[in-house]
């Protein structure tokens, strides 16, 4: 608090500009000395399907084959139901989390299907890992010289130590 009054006192034409989607983390002190706090409401289930339906507009740019899944209004707005209460950035963040649902869309994000954008609204944006355990980092790359290993249990302080 004491930099953001130094600054103001010192430059009084700085503006600044914060943002956040946790109001009740923010502190009273630090909110008495704003000039102006707007509140933003939650997109409408109709502004979530226009930002939705951009996204996959967006995509369908580098995979053209995601064209019709863009202009499927009525399953756009079936899905922007699933997704009331969000913020406008896990809205966006819910296509990618689609795309990592399934090995082979992620793979090909041409074979990405509403089952898979469904799946991860289900999810809230996340992504739930399916099949077996993942694989070790000494089973994924076996090759890796000793000398560039790094055992975690060797007796030294991570705290201070320092990659280089």
């Amino acid at each position: 608090m004491l930099g953001i009054d130094e600054i103001a006192r010192k430059l009084p034409s700085v503006l600044f500009v914060t943002t956040t989607n946790f109001i009740e983390a923010i502190d009273e002190a630090f909110l008495s000395r704003a000039d102006l706090v707007m509140h933003f409401a939650l997109p409408s289930a109709e502004t979530i399907a226009k930002i939705l339906q951009h996204a996959l507009e967006e995509l369908a740019v580098q995979w053209p084959a995601l064209q019709p899944l863009a202009k499927e209004k009525e399953q756009i707005g079936a899905l922007a139901a699933l997704c009331e209460g969000w913020n406008g950035r896990q809205v966006r963040k819910l296509v990618l989390a689609a795309l990592a649902q399934r090995l082979e869309v992620a793979k090909d994000p041409a074979q990405l299907k509403f089952d898979d954008l469904r799946e991860a609204a289900r999810k809230k944006g996340g992504v739930e890992w399916a099949g077996d355990a993942a694989p070790s980092s000494k089973e994924l790359f076996p090759d890796v010289p000793e000398h560039l290993k790094h055992d975690h249990d060797h007796g030294h302080d991570h705290k201070t130590r320092r990659m280089r």
